[in-house]
């Protein structure tokens, strides 16, 4: 270890701050470097096992002193007469993983020369690593840095900020970096036929296991813009080969997801990105951030904020180089070190004919569970890829076949039965038997208990069945939200039509366009809602207010015969295509919605508010929710309310549940 640090300069280097900028300085020889011993040989071998992963743990998060050294750490460990461990610990500042092969190879050559009484086999190093830190710095100037900014100027144009996957806690607003790992290994077969389609596509294992990744991160995020951060060795001189040191660069690999496309598309798209990388690999990735401007922030990493390496670094542990000593790795999963650089980063080593694999994670944003899912997913993925690459990213199998079996099987058997083939009048009636009394609606204009609100929508429905309403035929609704509007709308089910709701607001052409694709045989208007629609000619039914509207016609529910088949409403799309499409929504459909379901409370008790417009299909689980399980329904004005308004709203009508928008929710809980 001492001949180590001799020969590699950086291994001796300490960081200090002078002034406001870093500078490195090199220890003077000679440098003695502690080498403890533990003795856990007097224990069983199973409490050894334990022990011995929790000093390499504790030795992991153990902190360096920059300025002071020594930046490398070594332990003995005594387990037996017979059989001993290293632990080997370097701070990442002067060393990466293609340092951890060259000193691999250098103790155990100079152990083999040592223990021979042979001196160092190995020649003087032609150059230090400060010789590359210096001309690196000179080399990144002018034309040579324009050309690589340029490159990933374009690049990375436009790229997302964020990639969205589901975490199973909120992003705290400091990074800490706290982090675990889950590890799994890829089995002989399944590598097996990895390398054979890397053979036959004329790809690395690092491109062919990045594209899955990516497909995996899509069928997580729904993104179709992916940034993945990669680790690169960044040696691309001979004489750098043998040095140890930190050179390792962090290349952004910007991939362009297709669904539909066949996977062989992506590996194509993920090839074409690597090599690119590969000749635009010298730019430093903090000075990418720096040239790019782009945007820092304390809560995640910019740019990318998931990593993916394959680690193919040069570590041989062979037992002959040692005579009678067999030499191996402790584990092939890694040191835990409760720490994570990334939200999630992905290492890959292929070991003996398995690949070993880690996911370290964040544990501010993780359950160690949804990390160890994730990893059987993307195993399922590669296995799915290997047996048939001509399939499309969203056709690709992903569930490991319990999961499959429990979504199809155990959770399909959850479903409760509901009446499919009641219609939504139906269903009313047995609440105003059950609830006469009960208040069925609140609004400024007043209160209407469930018998007053069905006699009153009773009067109305006699009038449409003889102005010709019945099964299938379509009213369009122009009435603000309001009591009125929900009598309006109960009365043409209960008279067996289907109810166009139209905001009255609307541009003229936009109306004239619903109005043609709906067809209604009625239109129906508070008194000057007709003055909206200039120019149609449909028989219009101008709706009178108060309980005792339509007073001469019967109060008894209409007979009717109404399925769940039958058309309950047709509601428009926003029109984003250009022209807005209508959807026709059955009874069936809205029953399903609020009956026999449990992803919210629906008793008796509860109260639930209308803000959506009525032409959004959102006042359909506002309406129906409470009218079809007993329940009130809490109406607010028709002009749009401030957040203090619409909080003082909620805690006057004591609403208990409310549909609203995820941004309109937070906005509130800011403000009120």
């Amino acid at each position: 270890f001492q001949e180590i640090v001799r020969r590699h300069e950086i291994l001796r280097t300490v960081f200090v701050e002078e002034g406001d900028e870093p500078l490195q300085v090199l220890l003077p020889e000679p440098f003695r470097l502690p080498l403890p011993l533990i003795d856990l040989s007097a224990l069983p071998r199973i409490v050894q096992d334990g022990q011995l992963g929790r000093l390499a743990a504790r030795e992991s998060q153990r902190t360096f002193d920059l300025s002071r050294g020594p930046l490398l750490r070594v332990h003995v460990v005594r387990l037996g007469a017979r059989s001993w461990a290293l632990l080997i610990n370097i701070h990442h500042i002067n060393s990466d993983g293609w340092s951890t092969g060259v000193f691999y190879r250098e103790l155990i050559g100079l152990y083999r020369a040592y223990a021979a009484g042979a001196p160092s086999p190995f020649e003087p190093l032609k150059i230090q690593y400060a010789d590359f830190a210096a001309w690196q710095r000179g080399w990144l100037s002018a034309e040579a840095l324009d050309r690589q900014v340029a490159y990933w100027a374009e690049q990375l144009a436009d790229a997302p900020a964020t990639l969205t996957l589901p975490m199973d806690h909120r992003r705290p607003e400091f990074e800490r970096f706290v982090g675990g790992m889950a590890g799994f290994h890829l089995e002989p077969d399944l590598v097996e036929g990895l390398n054979r389609y890397c053979r036959e596509q004329g790809v690395t294992l690092f491109m062919a296991t990045l594209a899955v990744f990516n497909a995996l991160l899509y069928r997580y995020s729904g993104q179709e813009d992916i940034l993945v951060g990669s680790g690169i060795a960044n040696r691309t001189y001979k004489e750098l080969e043998g040095l140890i040191g930190f050179f390792v660069n962090t290349l952004v690999m910007r991939t362009r997801i297709r669904p539909r496309a066949p996977f062989a598309d992506l590996m194509d798209e993920v090839r074409k990105v690597a090599l690119e990388a590969y000749s635009h690999q010298d730019l430093p990735f903090e000075r990418l951030i720096d040239e790019l401007k782009i945007e820092r922030s304390l809560a995640s990493n910019p740019l990318c904020q998931v990593g993916f390496v394959v680690q193919n670094y040069p570590v041989r542990f062979d037992s002959q180089d040692l005579a009678e000593i067999q030499v191996g790795p402790l584990g092939t999963g890694g040191v835990d070190t409760g720490t994570s650089k990334f939200d999630l980063t992905v290492y890959l080593r292929e070991i003996g004919g398995w690949i070993s694999c880690g996911i370290e994670y964040s544990s501010d944003l993780f359950e160690r569970t949804t990390v160890r899912r994730m990893g059987r997913h993307y195993a399922t993925l590669l296995a799915s890829v290997v047996e048939d690459p001509s399939r499309a990213l969203l056709d690709l199998p992903m569930l490991e076949r319990s999961e499959r079996q429990q979504l199809v099987g155990e959770w399909a058997r959850n479903e409760k039965p509901y009446p499919r083939q009641a219609s939504i009048p139906a269903l009313f009636a047995e609440v105003v038997r059950r609830r006469p009394e009960a208040r069925a609606v609140t609004c400024a204009s007043g209160n209407l208990t469930y018998g007053e609100l069905n006699r009153v929508a009773n009067r109305l429905a006699h009038k449409l069945r003889r102005m010709g309403v019945g099964p299938e035929v379509r009213v369009a609704v122009g009435v603000e939200r309001s009591a009125s509007l929900v009598v309006a709308i109960l009365a043409i089910l209960k008279a067996g039509g289907g109810y166009v709701p139209l905001d009255l607001s609307l541009p003229a052409s936009r109306l004239a366009h619903m109005l043609e694709v709906a067809d209604p045989a009625l239109l129906m208007v508070e008194p000057g809602g007709e003055e909206a629609l200039p120019g149609f000619a449909f028989p219009t039914l101008t709706l009178e207010e108060g309980s005792t509207a339509f007073e001469g016609e019967s109060e008894a529910d209409p007979e009717v015969a109404i399925e769940g088949e039958n058309l309950a409403y047709i509601v428009f799309t926003s029109g984003s295509t250009g022209r807005p499409k209508g959807v026709a929504a059955l009874h069936r459909g809205v029953v399903r919605l609020v009956r026999e379901t449990d992803y919210t409370s629906f008793g008796q008790d509860e109260v639930f508010s209308m803000l959506a417009p009525p032409a959004f299909d959102a006042s359909t689980f506002e309406l129906w929710a409470p009218l079809l399980n007993g329940g009130q329904l809490a109406i607010y004005p028709s002009q749009r309310p401030s957040l203090e308004e619409l909080g003082e709203f909620i805690a006057t009508a004591g609403v208990t549940t409310l549909w609203i928008t995820v941004g309109l929710f937070h906005q509130m809980v800011d403000v009120c």
